[in-house]
């Protein structure tokens, strides 16, 4: 079993490096020596090499600047890991500790499909990704800010930045982190550090802590957005100090605009559904990728994406979580839109829904009576239950009518065989105001039934 501790010691790991093997990670870089990768900032494709790496942990071949943590069973991180892009492959299990750091924040593309533009004056919009970058405005002059692109399903996409390449104030979006892959998911994730793509921005921001522009510039551009977080995990928790972050990062003080939110996706692996499920990921923690702030008249970045794959019946979100109770979905997918409300005319009148593991997949939903004194199915006391056994209120009346009149008949048939006729000679005087007909005895058992 490999177990690495990237620890204090280490420092940080930093792009542009050393190309080289180690026993347990594989550090590939490209030959050029500028601090930003080129490779896949004007193309909208995902580099398969994220999506499925070769077994042999060598990502140099096709993409650029890629720090490859490779074959090693359970990683540790206790200091920080920072690079362009951060592929972790062929891992069981990370543990981002409360002092661990792995980031790509301002490691994306300066330009890029989504690249922020310029107004005449040097006010520049926000660069985009998941969401739109922000307006540049200036007395009322507005240049659009940069578009949104990628696949919020599968995303793999550095975020775009500012747009002014040639310049020293440059804003640069954010890089890509990969954890797992298709073929090689992570068996667990737990973060109590942060883990972060963010767009690069200014020091005011509390996402960024390093001023990479000039005071006395004439440029004002606008904030990065924020780049690709991408977990391909079995399961997932987040303590109460953990950061999954791909925000925007803040436009120039001077007017420019925020960029776009980045995109930040959970790709589940064998999702348990039914009798066998179990809740794949406790987040107490925080998930942020929201877009950047603008400044002045300029507009803020639009929030980029928090997806997760697509859950099986049953479940929904982004963490494949079991519909409310009284909901059922039938369907796969993961928007909240798909857990239906149940048939109303399924419920008893004395009954509650009951929550199901696994969620409810199809109708009829499961339900229970409100009280023990009601029977399943119907929750009808053992009284109402006779009653609809025979057709209900008016046939049981009709019913228990009907008994009362062959009683009757019983009685006065009874009555006429167990009383002697010689202790009837003759017709009995009938008293005076009986309406009672004595030389018909069965009359009188009726009468004195009813």
């Amino acid at each position: 079993m490999h177990h690495l501790m990237l620890c204090k010691s280490l420092v940080w790991l930093y792009l542009p490096c050393v190309e080289g093997f180690y026993p347990f990670y594989n550090i590939s870089c490209c030959s050029l020596f500028g601090s930003t990768p080129k490779l896949y900032c004007e193309l909208q494709d995902c580099p398969i090499e994220l999506l499925h790496p070769p077994e042999d942990c060598n990502v140099n071949s096709s993409l650029s600047f890629t720090l490859q943590i490779c074959r090693v069973e359970d990683i540790t991180v206790e200091g920080l890991i920072k690079g362009s892009v951060v592929h972790f492959h062929r891992a069981r299990t990370i543990s981002v500790q409360s002092s661990g750091i792995i980031t790509a924040s301002g490691m994306g593309c300066i330009g890029g499909v989504g690249k922020g533009n310029f107004l005449d004056n040097g006010i520049g919009s926000g660069g985009g990704h998941g969401g739109k970058g922000g307006l540049g405005c200036y007395n009322g002059s507005c240049v659009g800010g940069g578009n949104s692109y990628g696949n919020s399903k599968l995303p793999c996409e550095l975020g775009s930045g500012s747009g002014n390449e040639s310049s020293a104030d440059s804003i640069a979006g954010g890089g890509i982190i990969v954890m797992g892959s298709v073929e090689h998911p992570l068996s667990s994730l737990s973060v109590e550090g942060s883990v972060r793509a963010d767009g690069e921005g200014f020091a005011e921001t509390v996402w960024q802590n390093k001023n990479f522009l000039s005071n006395v510039s004439s440029i004002a551009p606008g904030g990065g957005a924020g780049g690709t977080v991408l977990l391909f995990l079995h399961t997932m928790t987040l303590g109460e100090s953990a950061i999954l972050s791909s925000v925007g990062g803040y436009g120039s003080p001077k007017g420019g605009g925020g960029g776009g939110g980045g995109r930040i996706h959970f790709h589940w692996s064998n999702i348990p559904t039914g009798d066998v499920y179990q809740p794949i990921a406790r987040v107490k923690g925080s998930i942020y990728a929201r877009g950047g702030l603008g400044r002045d008249e300029s507009g803020s970045g639009e929030n980029g994406t928090v997806t997760g794959k697509s859950c099986p019946k049953g479940l929904y979100g982004t963490f494949c979580v079991e519909c409310p109770v009284g909901t059922y979905k039938n369907v796969s997918g993961s928007d909240s839109s798909l857990c239906q409300p149940c048939p109303a005319w399924e419920l008893p009148h004395r009954a509650i829904y009951i929550a199901v593991r696994g969620g409810i997949a199809e109708t009829p939903c499961p339900y229970k009576c409100i009280s023990d004194r009601y029977h399943m199915p119907n929750c009808y006391t053992a009284l109402e239950e006779l009653i609809y056994t025979f057709g209900g209120p008016w046939l049981f009346c009709l019913l228990l009518v009907g008994l009362l009149i062959l009683l009757a008949l019983v009685l006065s048939v009874a009555r006429m065989k167990f009383v002697g006729v010689d202790e009837l000679p003759g017709p009995a005087p009938t008293q005076h105001g009986s309406q009672i007909d004595h030389s018909f005895p069965f009359l009188e058992s009726l009468n004195e039934v009813i």
